[in-house]
């Protein structure tokens, strides 16, 4: 069957064209020549992003993976900025927000991605949950540095705004010793997207702004090595992460910050490796990627990826009318986002549509492909890309009321494992799992620890 998963894969590759006009490295995904050992190289966690006062340990435990990651905004969270605004909108900063750092336990704002120290805390004690081998789940956080927030852009190494912006890192870190619970610690969140690049009127370019950054990077690498050596904490250091990395690479406006994170990530020894997030529309995008970053970077760096998913896939099919109605699970006359929103409204009432119809109508779609993040796991694990470490949308819960998508919406309920905000609870109260995701999910965690317990495996309703 593994055989069968990397054939497929191989034959995606050399079919699939890429959007950006470019086809896939000839080299691309080429067959190992020995089969694959019986169990997964690549490590697999929770992913919860900016969620994390959702982190459930019990659920950790329950489902068996090693990792679990999240990130947290560092200019939104923890930075202060004035009233004096530019006339291009570029707010200036003036402090940390101390009390947003030591504050506990305070709630979540609304904001999604305004968060208080509770619930950063809710991921440091994520260690207190083990894996089916008895170790301490392991933690990857991300330092998200939306450098568009306020239009704040890169500060100038030797500005106020630098040295805020490190102040709140070190202080984040240092608060409770958090610093001595993380593993991995990645510097950016798809940065080229979150970096003001093409900045006309603070007179900025791409690669003005893309050098900016790069000073940065290395400035933030010094002092967060300066910062674990003195307090002999264990973390290593990775950048990212990089999304779309293969397509991006030439671009005029992406290239510059994408290449730059690459030659950094190369160039400093303390830097373990590099971060991808894959949301594509196939599997050989994602294998074009992870070609591109682990043939520029060598075997001498680490990649991981800490989100991915085929969502790519799904917003290209969003508003298409669904195929098959009828018998197959799948209401007539329904475009795929609206019934989406369908089983919101209904697992959000208490009458959720049954897994197994949301199965059979998916299975009705003749552009579905099935098992799908088996074949994410098998790219992972080529020998050709080691991928260190993968985490995966664990959980999501709903929200009240429904966040209902519009025909331009990322669909991005479909992914989870664990999903409430679609298929509702089980009479436990415990999310029922997403069977478009949870038996090859489910695979992954037995082949990553053979012969140790095995995640829940409820049967469909």
């Amino acid at each position: 069957m593994r055989r069968l998963r990397f054939l497929i894969i191989f034959l995606l590759s050399q079919l699939a064209i890429r959007c950006d006009g470019g086809s896939i490295p000839s080299n691309s995904l080429n067959p190992p020549n020995s089969p694959p050992s019986s169990t997964l190289s690549t490590d697999l966690g929770g992913g919860y992003n900016e969620d994390l006062s959702h982190i459930d340990n019990a659920l950790l435990v329950r489902s068996g993976v090693k990792w679990v990651r999240g990130f947290v905004n560092i200019p939104r969270n923890f930075l202060v900025f004035g009233d004096l605004c530019t006339v291009g909108g570029s707010c200036p900063v003036i402090g940390v927000l101390g009390s947003n750092i030591s504050q506990d336990p305070d709630p979540d704002s609304g904001d999604s991605e305004v968060l208080a120290i509770s619930a950063f805390n809710n991921l440091i004690q994520a260690t207190n949950a083990m894996t089916p081998g008895g170790q301490a789940v392991k933690i990857i956080l991300s330092l998200k540095t939306d450098f568009k927030y306020k239009n704040m852009g890169v500060p100038d190494v030797n500005s106020p705004a630098m040295t805020y912006l490190l102040s709140a890192i070190e202080q984040l870190l240092e608060n409770n010793g958090a610093g001595g619970h993380i593993d991995i610690l990645v510097l950016g969140n798809e940065p080229m997207f979150e970096t003001p690049l093409d900045d006309p009127i603070n007179l900025k370019d791409p690669v003005t702004s893309a050098e900016m950054y790069g000073k940065f990077l290395n400035l933030l690498i010094d002092r967060l090595q300066v910062l674990k050596q003195k307090n002999a904490w264990r973390y290593e250091i990775f950048t990212g992460a990089l999304n779309k990395a293969y397509g991006l690479r030439n671009d005029k406006t992406y290239g510059p910050i994408l290449q730059t994170i690459l030659q950094v990530t190369q160039a400093r020894s303390e830097v373990s490796g590099i971060d991808l997030h894959l949301h594509v529309e196939s599997i050989s995008e994602a294998e074009g990627d992870v070609n591109f970053v682990r043939t520029t970077l060598g075997t001498g760096k680490k990649i991981i990826s800490t989100e991915f998913s085929l969502v790519g896939l799904w917003n290209l099919h969003s508003k298409e009318t669904l195929q098959s109605p009828g018998s197959n699970g799948c209401p007539a006359d329904k475009k795929l986002f609206e019934w989406i929103n369908d089983l919101q409204t209904q697992a959000t009432a208490g009458h959720p549509t049954s897994q197994a119809d949301f199965l059979k109508c998916f299975s009705a779609q003749s552009w579905y492909p099935p098992h799908r993040f088996s074949l994410f796991m098998d790219l992972f694990n080529n020998p050709s890309y080691n991928v260190f470490a993968a985490t995966y949308g664990l959980h999501s819960s709903p929200t009240i009321p429904p966040q209902l998508y519009n025909d331009s919406s990322t669909l991005w309920y479909l992914n989870f494992v664990y999903n409430c905000t679609l298929l509702g609870r089980d009479e436990n109260g415990s999310c029922k799992t997403n069977p478009l995701v949870f038996p090859d999910f489910e695979n992954a965690i037995d082949e990553m620890s053979p012969g140790g317990p095995k995640a829940v495996k409820p049967p469909l309703q």
